[in-house]
């Protein structure tokens, strides 16, 4: 089986939204930074999974748009501010 980086995965996610939910593919935020990553892995004290800061350095969440049946990704910078 051949493997689908995080960036395939998003450009999938990106094109359907686009097709179907253009508003939520619109209200997609940037990025966080590596900064953002690292701030929230010393306040939390653990390191984040490589899979998911390779999907927050695509997109900082999802500026509280439900994209999944699960809901919402939570920004980076929003669990940094809730852990300070």
């Amino acid at each position: 089986m051949t493997e689908i980086s995080i960036e395939q995965l998003w450009n999938r996610i990106e094109l359907w939204l686009k097709d179907n939910a253009s508003e939520i593919k619109d209200a997609l935020p940037a990025g966080a930074t590596e900064s953002q990553i690292s701030e929230l892995e010393s306040q939390i004290g653990i390191s984040i999974p490589t899979a998911m800061k390779q999907s927050y350095l695509i997109h900082n969440g999802s500026n509280d748009r439900s994209i999944f049946d699960a809901g919402a990704l939570t920004r980076i910078i929003h669990q940094v501010a809730k852990t300070a």
